[in-house]
């Protein structure tokens, strides 16, 4: 037998439904985006949410971010640099994509790149059509459940789907991504 390593990668979406708890939902995302600084192929790419319930969860993002590695993560214990020179080129060039409403800041020296929240972002940037491994998190706007899964399946099948929602239905969605 050979001992294999198998990498596996994908843009996986992430759904923020009118209906759930912002905070818990801010809570779960921030922490599978930015944990080490984002090098992490489960983390969700990309958030589509509806227009009515963008800023609040932006805010209850930045209030994680806060929570998590104080108002300047550059000088958490807790928070990592990129792995390689090369990776901290190719996000730090994401962040050109949209609009920087959280985060934003780098440092060459230490490979740093703060957790990031992006909106504006055009289905055609760069950052939506390649994998991140980075803490940089674009929120697109969508008008509904069936206009997210629409846009999901336009996609490569991602390795996971993250869904947040009080609607049973919403959870128990039949169509398959």
């Amino acid at each position: 037998m050979t001992p294999v390593s198998l990498v596996l990668g994908g843009k996986n979406p992430c759904y923020v439904d009118k209906s759930c708890d912002l905070a818990v939902a801010a809570h779960r995302i921030a922490w599978a985006r930015f944990i080490n600084a984002g090098q992490n192929s489960l983390a969700p790419e990309y958030i589509l949410c509806h227009l009515d319930i963008r800023d609040a969860l932006i805010h209850e993002l930045e209030m994680c971010i806060h929570e998590f590695y104080g108002k300047n993560p550059q000088y958490s214990p807790h928070y990592g640099r990129m792995a390689s020179f090369d990776q901290y080129r190719r996000v730090k060039d994401f962040l050109s994509c949209g609009q920087v409403v959280i985060g934003g800041q780098t440092d060459d020296s230490e490979r740093y790149i703060a957790p990031t929240v992006l909106i504006d972002v055009n289905e055609s940037d760069p950052i939506m059509k390649q994998e991140i491994l980075g803490p940089v998190l674009p929120i697109l706007t969508i008008e509904s459940l069936e206009k997210a899964i629409q846009f999901i399946k336009k996609k490569d099948r991602p390795l996971a789907v993250y869904v947040y929602s009080n609607n049973t239905q919403v959870i128990l969605h039949q169509d398959t991504v």
